[in-house]
């Protein structure tokens, strides 16, 4: 068994959308994004253990960078 890791988020916070994908091995958690899920800011939680905060914006650029 793994040991459990505190994810640091801001005070009030709110998560909006949690999702597994098997395909990614990942849970995505949406923090801010559109009707359709294509832009916003999720973090990426992956099954090993590292963590990334992700942010797609309307001109298809991404910005990523490791949280944990």
């Amino acid at each position: 068994m793994k040991a459990t890791i505190p994810v640091p988020l801001q005070s009030g916070t709110r998560i909006l959308h949690l999702r597994a994908d098997t395909l990614s091995k990942c849970y995505i958690l949406w923090l801010h994004h559109n009707p359709d899920y294509t832009l916003g800011t999720y973090l990426e939680m992956r099954w090993d253990g590292k963590i990334y905060n992700v942010t797609i914006r309307p001109d298809a650029s991404e910005e990523r960078f490791r949280v944990y």
